[in-house]
C-alpha cells in the first residue's frame, strides 16, 4: 500500500535509487520502540562516555568450536555508525598528540626559563660578592655579561681578583 499519488510512478526507472538507499537505508524501524540515526549515536556517545574502558581496551579470546560458521554482513546502518565511531576516536587520538606535544613544548619553553632565570640570579650574586661596585655597576655589568653565554661562562670560571679587574673593565668599555 503506497501513496495513491505515486501510482503512476510504478514500474518507472528510479535512476538515483542506490545512492538514496544507501543514504536513507532500507533497515529503519518504525514503531513504538523506533531510533533514529542521530538518537543512536547520542546514545552510544553517552555509553561510551558513561563506561570507563572502552572496547579497544578488551581482550577476548574466542574458540573456533564456539562460533557460529553463518557468515553474517552487517547492515550499512551499522557500517555507519562503526565507521563514524572509528573516525571519532583518530580525531581525539589526534587531538590528544597535539596537546600532549604542545605541553611538552611549554614545558620545556618553562624549563628553559627557568634555567636562564637562575643563570641570571646567579650572575647578579656573584657581582654582587666583588668589592667596590655599587648597584648601578652591578646593573650595567649584569646587563653585559647576562648578554653574551660565554662571558656567563667566562664569570663563573675566574678567581676573585680576576673578575673584579674584567669586571672594572667591562664598566670602562663603553
Amino acid at each position: 500500500m503506497g501513496h495513491k499519488d505515486a501510482n503512476g510512478l510504478r514500474l518507472k526507472p528510479f535512476p538515483h535509487f542506490d545512492d538514496l538507499s544507501l543514504v536513507f537505508g532500507k533497515d529503519r524501524a518504525n514503531g513504538k520502540g523506533a531510533m533514529s540515526a542521530a538518537d543512536i549515536l547520542e546514545e552510544l556517545d553517552q555509553v561510551e562516555a558513561s563506561n570507563d574502558i572502552g572496547v579497544d581496551d578488551l581482550e577476548v579470546e574466542v574458540d573456533a568450536s564456539h562460533t557460529n560458521t553463518v557468515a553474517s554482513t552487517p547492515s550499512r546502518m551499522e557500517c555507519s555508525l562503526q565507521s563514524h565511531r572509528k573516525r571519532a576516536r583518530n580525531d581525539d587520538t589526534t587531538l590528544i598528540n597535539v596537546m600532549t606535544r604542545t605541553c611538552n613544548a611549554l614545558e620545556s619553553l618553562v624549563g628553559n626559563f627557568n634555567q636562564q632565570t637562575e643563570k641570571e640570579n646567579r650572575v647578579v650574586g656573584e657581582l654582587e660578592k666583588l668589592p667596590n661596585l655599587n648597584r648601578l655597576d652591578i646593573l650595567k655589568l649584569s646587563q653585559i655579561i647576562i648578554s653574551d653565554p660565554m662571558k656567563v661562562k667566562l664569570l663563573f670560571n675566574l678567581d676573585e681578583d680576576l673578575k673584579v679587574k674584567w669586571a672594572k673593565q667591562l664598566l670602562q668599555t663603553p
